[in-house]
């Protein structure tokens, strides 16, 4: 019995209309199915015989009339709902509003704000010429191309086309593991001052240092000051550079005697691959270079991004980490946190193997090592294993400074490695951290990137303070202090007393008398303090630029500028022995007026802690000879100690002699994030 038409029109309607939900692509079906049925129907319909199935026309006719309309649009322009999603985003570079961070025209086919028209038109290019365009995007090819699979997307009709420079370097490198290599703050390179990150491309079974690096970072013409600032206000150009991955170990822990922590992600080969083929995307492409936030690390950041996009845009990683600022550390703590890591991996600086050695071996050791590395002492006549340890280190640290030649290195480093190797392998240490520290080339692993505390620091501390007023009296005040970026000498007991770099420090103070005002504004302080021997000869040195409340010691400077706010710039050379250092250099402080305070100054400084480093304490004397006026010396004693309470709080005690008058004493909280 065949089945009425009635019934057969409305089981399509259903059909058609469970299916897709776009109207397009729900008309031209149910016009292109139903409606030659109808019309191919024998006599009973054409004839009249059964009235009844005239009431359809109506209905056929309604449901076809939009197909006319829906034929005459452009496939490639109808929506589709993964133009907005986490993948596509991650593609463009863009953030959760759908701009893209990269200002390049050639990264775009629509436009750099537009993501749906960008969607489209990436489409129509895919299917207008394939093979040119999966060479120029490779990775939104592919990323296209596995839309096919998707049911809710009938758009993509064509293959990912392979492209021969594309496959022909993918065979070639045969990437199937993603490394992400941490070199250490570098204040010697303001822009390396808070770390660097980059990722290197690893094949199973060969060297690391064998493998491609992909690195970020700013393109500077020529070195200046100004750098600095148009890197704050992003203002240089920052692009991807492909380059061996020994030239940047050999860069950082060589040349800038800079440790590097290694980590491997856990990335599949297939996710790995597709990282590689948005690398080449992004050959030669320009994005604008900011230090704080769109640096190295969130460039990194944007390209895990697209080997492995998120659930939804606001899981992405660089949505996660696109704050106020986006520093190196706190992207491996977010890695981290993310279960990206596999495995981590120490690579210690050559200064850093050198200096363990050495503490490894008596003095008259570490004079033995320095003596066959200046070619002074044959490797042949010494018995004393890590002095010719220490002394192959120097060789290569020198050679690598351009401190001897070629011809000097080969010639006493061929003697080192002959004496080592007739003297046999040093036994192994009992201790299985010892073990795995020795094998490094440290005398134990320092901590780790992610382990760290955050550079961000709030303080509240209450004191007294007695000599600012004529009258000499004694004044209790409250304080806060905020740090925007950095760490201060005493700020980390994970690692030594080395380095200072803060960015945007504020110090409010309220006294009864005065009210709230603002005793101290940091915008940049660097100091580096690092000991002076025959290895390295390195200098230490002090920078620092702001405001600072001035306590004149004269009684015509204080009844002229009566603590008077003034800006300050300060900078410093000098040397450091163990625990001592001394810095010389020149001051200037002024209202920005007509008063200015300006001289030499020397500063004499010592620190101390005790084991396991939980209390840190420093002291510091200065002394500055300001030119031209009637308190010719301006002297200032600063004693500060920190008490680690919590692994992210600090007891703060500091007393100080602001000058010949005015003496405070303070104690706070210190907590940092």
């Amino acid at each position: 019995m065949q089945m009425p038409y009635q019934l057969y029109v409305i089981a399509r309607i259903g059909e058609e209309f469970t299916g897709d939900t776009n109207r397009s692509a729900t008309y031209v079906p149910f016009v292109t199915t139903v409606v030659p049925n109808f019309l191919n129907l024998r006599s009973p319909l054409a004839t009249g015989d059964n009235k009844l199935d005239m009431r359809f026309i109506p209905l056929i006719l309604l449901f076809s009339m939009p197909s006319f309309y829906a034929a005459e649009v452009d496939p490639m322009e109808r929506t589709d709902s993964q133009y907005d999603s986490s993948a596509w985003l991650a593609l463009l570079h863009a953030d959760a509003s759908g701009n893209s961070r990269v200002e390049d025209p050639v990264f775009f086919l629509a436009g750099p704000h537009n993501p749906k028209a960008e969607f489209a038109a990436n489409r129509r290019e895919f299917a207008k010429e394939p093979v040119n365009y999966c060479c120029r995007f490779p990775a939104r090819a592919h990323w296209l191309q596995s839309l096919r699979k998707h049911p809710a997307s009938t758009m993509v009709t064509n293959d990912y086309r392979s492209c021969p420079e594309l496959e022909t370097a993918l065979a070639k490198l045969k990437p199937d593991t993603a490394v992400v290599m941490f070199a250490s703050e570098y204040l010697g390179n303001p822009s390396s001052a808070f770390g660097h990150t980059f990722l290197v491309f690893e094949r199973a079974g060969r060297s690391r240092l064998l493998s491609q690096a992909v690195n970020y970072a700013a393109q500077i013409d020529e070195r200046s000051a100004a750098n600095a600032w148009k890197g704050l206000t992003g203002q240089l150009p920052g692009r991807y550079q492909i380059l061996p991955t020994f030239e940047k170990v050999k860069e950082y822990n060589d040349l800038a005697q800079r440790d590097i922590w290694e980590y491997e992600l856990n990335l599949s080969p297939e996710e790995v691959r597709q990282l590689f083929r948005h690398v080449w995307e992004l050959e030669g492409i320009r994005s604008d270079y900011w230090f704080l936030d769109e640096n190295c690390a969130f460039n990194l950041l944007q390209l895990l991004d697209v080997a492995r996009p998120a659930p939804q845009p606001s899981l992405l990683l660089s949505q996660q980490a696109a704050k106020l600022t986006v520093l190196p550390g706190d992207v491996v703590k977010l890695l981290d946190r993310s279960g990206l890591v596999r495995k981590r991996t120490f690579r210690p600086a050559l200064a850093r193997a050198i200096a363990t050695t050495l503490a490894r071996t008596s003095t008259q050791g570490r004079h033995q090592a320095l003596l066959m590395a200046q070619g002074k002492q044959a490797a042949e006549d010494l018995d004393n294993r890590t002095a010719i340890e220490a002394a192959g280190l120097i060789l290569q640290a020198w050679k690598a400074t351009g401190r001897i030649d070629t011809e000097q290195f080969d010639q006493r480093y061929h003697g080192v490695l002959a004496r080592r190797s007739e003297l046999g392998p040093a036994p192994d240490p009992e201790n299985e951290a010892d073990r795995v520290a020795l094998s490094k080339g440290v005398s134990r692993l320092p901590v780790a990137p992610e382990e760290m505390p955050g550079s961000r620091m709030l303080s509240f501390g209450v004191g007294v303070i007695d000599g600012v007023t004529n009258h000499g009296q004694e004044h209790n005040f409250g304080e806060v202090q905020f740090r925007l970026l950095g760490h201060g000498l005493l700020d980390r007991p994970e690692r030594d007393q080395s380095s200072q770099l803060e960015l945007g420090r504020v110090r409010l103070r309220t006294i009864k008398q005065e009210g709230l005002q603002l005793e101290e504004l940091t915008l940049l302080e660097l100091r580096s303090i690092s000991p002076h021997e025959p290895v390295f000869e390195r200098k230490s040195w002090h920078l620092r630029a702001g405001l600072e409340r001035f306590y004149p010691s004269s009684e015509k400077e204080r009844a002229d500028q009566s603590d008077a706010l003034l800006g300050l710039f300060e900078g410093s050379v000098g040397r450091a022995k163990g625990p001592f250092y001394a810095l010389a250099g020149g001051e200037l402080r002024t209202d920005l007026h007509d008063q200015a305070l300006v001289g030499p100054e020397l500063t004499l400084g010592a620190f101390a802690a005790t084991p396991g480093r939980r209390l840190r304490s420093k002291v510091s004397a200065s002394v500055a000879y300001h030119l031209g006026t009637d308190s010719d010396w301006h002297p200032e004693l600063h004693w500060s100690s920190r008490l680690r309470l919590a692994p992210q709080l600090d007891l703060a005690i500091d007393a100080a002699i602001r000058s010949e008058r005015a003496r405070e004493v303070r104690g706070g909280i210190a907590w940092q994030w």
